[in-house]
């Protein structure tokens, strides 16, 4: 009994840490901040896949300027998807879903450079 609760708990947390990996942020001022933005590139299955499993797997990786407002939230995931097919940054090399809200939460990475 006591191994299945072990094994149950082990899921557990592995199903429930996969959310959103990247980095919301909350200016308290207007200002121009430095994003380090990966995706996982578009294999066959790469949908099935999650960032926080990604080690090892092929990135596109870029760099881009992010305009931050004071007091608004921002997500750097979101703002990575959004150039994701723009040219010198995602270059349409990134895994995508039908789910662009799925595709943000686990196939891109935003964090403060």
């Amino acid at each position: 009994m006591r191994f299945n609760i072990y094994i149950f708990y082990g899921v557990f947390v592995l199903l429930f840490s996969q959310g959103s990996h990247g980095e919301t942020i909350t200016s308290e001022k207007n200002e121009k901040i430095s994003v380090r933005c990966e995706c996982l590139l578009s294999l066959p299955l790469c949908e099935l896949e999650v960032f926080a499993s990604a080690a090892g797997k092929p990135l596109q990786t870029w760099y881009q300027d992010v305009t931050l407002t004071a007091g608004k939230i921002t997500d750097l995931n979101a703002a990575c998807y959004k150039n994701r097919d723009v040219d010198g940054m995602g270059d349409g090399l990134c895994c995508v879903t039908s789910d662009a809200a799925k595709t943000i939460t686990n196939l891109f990475r935003g964090t403060r450079y």
